[in-house]
């Protein structure tokens, strides 16, 4: 953004998203009528501009995961020495692979499945739906290296937490050999944070778009009475079980190393008595680390695992009766 606009960065954000939003509706719509009746009535439906609505909101979301995770992954390359902007140039390189890997399985997936019954009468729609799946996983780019990033980083800290430990205690005046070690740890965890919102915000997008054309497949082909769906609903309960999956994968091991780092801390910080006597003071002062490192909370009731888990299987479930919203 131009030095000039910065001071008026949120009215610009807000009115750039507006058109974002406003351009897309109509362009997801280009050139979708194919000409037949069943394509007329299929695109003039509602269920068809609430998928449009439903992919403009998640392009408008797609946008601004991927530039938050740019600036991120600028910021700890700005942050970083020379070696360090080597491993993170490595790691956005084998992100970029993964990540195309993974959206050319799942698109081949995709149309593996849905050729299993009538194409829906829209012009491109294959083109309109692998395309939002091909910018949401290249947003995830930038996010992925910077989770490959915590996990260098959280090693190199148990390298220099066991140091610390090492060393012998004496009273000085000065900061403890420990103060910039718990510092970046708890600045990995903003990280972290960042990391985790960015990977379910991403997937809770691409399952409700999903949900939309689910809609949009019962328009065009009304399941009968005791018939068998076109479409069914088990199809997008499964989308979000894969996700819901993945994001553990994502989430768990960089959440699972960090808090090893800080119970390491933590245990030098306020180490058992050789005695295993323990008086108040030392219970207080261990239970306030704790809680400041997070280790108040067990990994399983985390709120990030919570995030991981139940906001894919919520909003597939949700996505999966999307098509009521339309009737």
């Amino acid at each position: 953004m131009s030095s000039k606009l910065v001071p008026f960065a949120p009215a610009v954000n807000t009115l750039a998203a507006v058109v974002v939003l406003v351009a897309a509706v109509p362009l997801l719509g280009w050139g979708a009528d194919t000409g037949t009746a069943h394509s007329h009535a299929v695109t003039g439906s509602t269920s068809w501009l609430l998928w449009r609505a439903v992919g403009a909101a998640s392009l408008l979301l797609f946008i601004v995961v991927g530039s938050r995770g740019v600036a991120q992954l600028r910021q700890s390359r700005h942050e970083s020495d020379p070696a360090g902007r080597r491993r993170i140039t490595v790691f956005t390189w084998l992100a970029l692979l993964f990540v195309a890997v993974t959206a050319t399985a799942v698109t081949l997936g995709a149309r593996a499945v849905a050729a299993h019954r009538e194409p829906v009468p829209i012009g491109y729609v294959s083109v309109r739906t692998s395309g939002l799946v091909a910018i949401g996983a290249l947003v995830l780019v930038p996010w992925l290296a910077q989770v490959w990033l915590v996990h260098a980083r959280i090693r190199d800290l148990g390298r220099e937490i066991g140091q610390a430990a090492a060393e012998p205690t004496t009273a000085q005046a000065g900061p403890s050999p420990l103060h910039a070690p718990l510092q970046q740890l708890l600045a990995l965890w903003e990280v972290i944070t960042r990391c985790a919102l960015a990977f379910a915000l991403t997937v809770i997008a691409a399952i409700v778009t999903t949900g939309a054309m689910r809609g949009v497949t019962l328009e065009a082909f009304p399941p009968p009475k005791d018939g068998p769906d076109p479409f069914p609903s088990s199809y997008v309960l499964l989308y979000g079980a894969a996700f819901a999956f993945l994001l553990l994968l994502v989430t768990v091991p960089m959440l699972a190393a960090w808090r090893a780092r800080a119970a390491l801390a933590v245990d030098t910080i306020v180490p058992i008595p050789d005695t295993l006597v323990f008086d108040p003071a030392w219970d207080d002062q261990r239970k306030r680390w704790e809680g400041l490192l997070q280790l108040d909370v067990s990994l399983l009731r985390s709120p990030l695992t919570a995030l991981s888990v139940f906001a894919p299987l919520a909003t597939s479930a949700l996505a999966a009766f999307l098509p009521e919203l339309a009737k």
